[in-house]
């Protein structure tokens, strides 16, 4: 088929994990254009990838999300893309795979192992509530009683709410800001299951947008990442969607028009 190949579209009706993974892949993909707009051929980008047997068919398949590709192949794909194009790429390879794993836990086979270690996180942090009144050890500091947060997670989410309830929405969103400092990504997760639980959606919104919206960095891409596993561990499958939705759309937005020309 050449040039460019990837006729095939997504398909809306596969799970949205995979769907994720497929726009990611193009995204990528069109990083390779030319000058003359022109991307790597599928069989072009199976000869830089120099991962063994590979038909164009299976990229095409990858590409619409109708199948989920290896580790191997994802980081074959991603080195391949990454030796051509000028600039960084608008996901890492470490990213590419997380929304890998995601994809290919779509269909269940490792949900139940995902929410084993999630509830065995939820029973440690939930014997630490009961065990100590003092607050969790606040990023980079080993001095517990230092952290303003005080007590755990519940609190943490317990004061946004009586904030809110008050009417003191600038307080409100300075704590809310905050949060993602001081608390790891089971933290923020427990912390907007409670607002949705409750019922303060507006809470629960505000802090995935605050927290989705730093990408600048590796670390927190990849903490972007599992917060949005450990969302779709607790069955909020749309917040858990729209934090890799703001993931990809920023870096598709901050793409690199394209790097050396087509061979």
């Amino acid at each position: 088929m050449r040039p460019g190949d990837r006729l095939s579209e997504i398909n809306e009706e596969l799970p949205e994990e995979r769907q994720l993974l497929a726009r990611a892949l193009r995204h990528l993909h069109d990083c390779t254009a030319g000058q003359d707009g022109k991307r790597m051929s599928h069989t072009q980008l199976i000869h830089a990838m120099r991962a063994g047997p590979l038909a164009p068919s299976s990229l095409c398949r990858y590409f619409s999300g109708t199948n989920v590709p290896s580790e191997r192949v994802v980081i074959a794909l991603y080195k391949a893309i990454d030796e051509r194009v000028v600039g960084p790429l608008p996901l890492t390879c470490e990213i590419l795979l997380e929304l890998r794993d995601g994809a290919a836990s779509a269909d269940g086979r490792r949900a139940k192992a995902r929410q084993r270690r999630v509830e065995q996180r939820a029973l440690t942090l939930a014997a630490d509530m009961a065990e100590s009144g003092a607050p969790p050890v606040p990023r980079d500091t080993g001095d517990r009683q230092a952290n303003k947060f005080a007590g755990l997670v519940p609190q943490a989410a317990a004061e946004a709410i009586r904030l809110a309830a008050q009417g003191q929405y600038a307080q409100t969103v300075t704590l809310l800001s905050r949060l993602p400092e001081h608390l790891n990504t089971d933290e923020v997760a427990l912390c907007i299951v409670h607002f949705r639980h409750r019922h303060y959606d507006d809470l629960a919104d505000t802090l995935i947008k605050i927290y989705g919206r730093d990408h600048r960095e590796d670390h927190r891409q990849t903490q972007i990442i599992r917060l949005s596993i450990t969302l779709r561990e607790h069955e909020l499958q749309k917040d858990a969607n729209a934090l890799l939705e703001m993931l990809l759309d920023s870096k598709s937005a901050g793409a690199p028009a394209g790097g050396g020309t087509a061979s």
